[in-house]
C-alpha cells in the first residue's frame, strides 16, 4: 500500500514538473519571437536612419561627449573636402579646422 502511494506521489510530482516545464518553454518561445520581432524592428529602424542620412540635402553629423564622430553623412565629406575614413581620424572641431586650411 505504501509503495502504491508512494507511486502516485512521484507520478504528481512528475506531472506538476512536466506542467511547469510546458509552460517554461512556452515562455520562452514567446519570449524568443518578442526578442526575433524586436530585432527586426531594430534593423528597419537603423535603415531608415542610414537612408535619412545618406539622402539629408545638409551636413549631419552626432559626436560622442569626447567630441568623436560616431556617424555623418556624405554632404559633410563633400563640404570640408574629407573622405569619410579621414573624419574618423579627427575630434569633432580639428577635422574642420584641417580641412578647411588645406582647402584654403
Amino acid at each position: 500500500m505504501i509503495e502504491k502511494e508512494t507511486r502516485e506521489m512521484d507520478a504528481g510530482k512528475l506531472l506538476g514538473e512536466v506542467v511547469l516545464l510546458r509552460k517554461r518553454i512556452q515562455e520562452l518561445e514567446s519570449s524568443e519571437a518578442e526578442r526575433r520581432r524586436l530585432e527586426e524592428a531594430l534593423r528597419d529602424s537603423e535603415e531608415r536612419f542610414a537612408q535619412f542620412m545618406h539622402y539629408l540635402p545638409g551636413w549631419a553629423d552626432i559626436k560622442d561627449s569626447q567630441g568623436r564622430f560616431l556617424t555623418f553623412n556624405r554632404r559633410l565629406c563633400e563640404l570640408v573636402g574629407r573622405t569619410e575614413a579621414e573624419r574618423f581620424k579627427q575630434k569633432g572641431g580639428a577635422f574642420y579646422e584641417i580641412s578647411q586650411d588645406s582647402a584654403g
